[in-house]
């Protein structure tokens, strides 16, 4: 068996003058056509590595933007609370204004009244 191996690689590396000058033909079409084949593959390439930039591109951007909708949405529960505190800070000042306005009425009244009693007491009198 080895010996059977051995002759046939030997058969294989012993070449005659005729397999080293054969020649092959090749048209010119098919030439072309391959050419044309590797412009095309390289174009498409090119092509599909733009669109490839592209895709992050707008992965990048639409990350940023996210980031930015999360960062509004932020301010804007920052902004909602502020806006509960002021509204409660606003309830109770015109609380307290709405009081100072019924207190001062009735001392207005108090002060109204003791007047016109001492005008009438020393008309009187």
């Amino acid at each position: 068996m080895i010996l059977t191996l051995l002759l046939s690689s030997k058969s294989l590396w012993s070449q005659t003058n005729e397999q080293k000058d054969s020649l092959v033909v090749v048209s010119i079409e098919l030439i072309k056509e391959a050419n044309l084949k590797l412009a095309e593959g390289k174009y498409y390439k090119n092509l599909a590595d733009k669109q490839q930039e592209l895709i992050f591109d707008l992965e990048e951007l639409n990350y940023a933007k996210s980031e930015k909708i999360k960062g509004l949405e932020t301010n804007m529960y920052k902004l909602y609370d502020e806006n509960k505190q002021y509204k409660d800070i606003n309830s109770y000042l015109e609380h307290s204004l709405n009081k100072s306005k019924k207190a001062n009425y009735i001392l207005g009244s108090v002060a109204l009244t003791t007047t016109i009693i001492a005008v009438l007491s020393i008309i009187i009198q």
